[in-house]
């Protein structure tokens, strides 16, 4: 009889239908953190790239740079069931937010020819922001109820600029510079944990990685038959920790 009460007891403290602290309602978040920016770079003519420096499908180069970025949301979330193992509720979330980068350029590689400097290219995120919006599934898996993870999912939109800038001889030559600039779309994917300390305010961490479409600039320089071809392709990884506020709870 004592076995069949601890039991009881045991299993009421894992296993509860009440949700102390509701996560379902309105929602923003305010968060800081690191984000690495690459790109993967593709001279498909080796128009200026030799053979010995890009392999046979054409990759030449990938590069990245880590930098300072501040990312807002806003999202309402749903309860939907209690009936997860162990009792635990399940919420989906529709989201709403952004990525503002303090350096809208991501990195630039340099190719030296005779001892000069040559093109010069950049991977450019105009504007310095990334808008995203997407859903989100969320349970509380601690038994205090204080704590929400989630992993979410969605599209992605950045204003993307690759310039391949020639720099022959020191001097920037813009008729043989050519360009690509285009809302570029794209997908996100990314998880975290939120922590309240109260009815209405907590703390939140996440990571969150972003891909976005292959670019491809087509060109003829001047003075020359030879079409170049060039393939860029973006991501961008974030990790960062921040705030956020419940509007309504029960």
């Amino acid at each position: 009889m004592k076995c069949i009460l601890f039991s009881l007891i045991l299993t009421s403290l894992l296993t509860t239908n009440v949700i102390s602290k509701d996560f379902s309602g309105l929602n923003f978040n305010l968060n800081i953190g690191a984000a690495d920016q690459g790109t993967t770079y593709s001279d498909l003519t080796r128009y200026s790239s030799s053979e010995t420096t890009c392999r046979g499908d054409g990759f030449c180069d990938e590069w990245d740079n880590t930098i300072v970025g501040i990312s807002y949301g806003i999202g309402y979330d749903f309860f939907l069931t209690n009936n997860l193992p162990l009792d635990k509720p399940l919420y989906l979330g529709i989201d709403f937010g952004g990525l503002i980068t303090m350096d809208d350029v991501s990195r630039r590689t340099n190719e030296v020819t005779g001892g000069l400097e040559d093109y010069v290219i950049e991977t450019n995120f105009r504007g310095h922001n990334i808008i995203s919006t997407g859903l989100s599934f969320s349970t509380i898996p601690f038994k205090d109820q204080d704590s929400k993870v989630f992993i979410d999912f969605g599209a992605a939109f950045a204003n993307i600029n690759h310039p391949h800038l020639d720099n022959d001889s020191g001097s920037w030559d813009f008729e043989d510079s050519p360009y690509i600039q285009d809302l570029v779309e794209g997908y996100y994917i990314g998880g975290g944990i939120e922590y309240l300390r109260g009815k209405n305010w907590g703390y939140r961490a996440n990571i969150r990685h972003y891909d976005f479409a292959h670019m491809e600039l087509n060109w003829t320089p001047k003075n020359s038959s030879t079409k170049a071809q060039y393939k860029y392709e973006d991501t961008l990884t974030q990790v960062e920790i921040g705030l956020v506020y419940y509007l309504r709870k029960k």
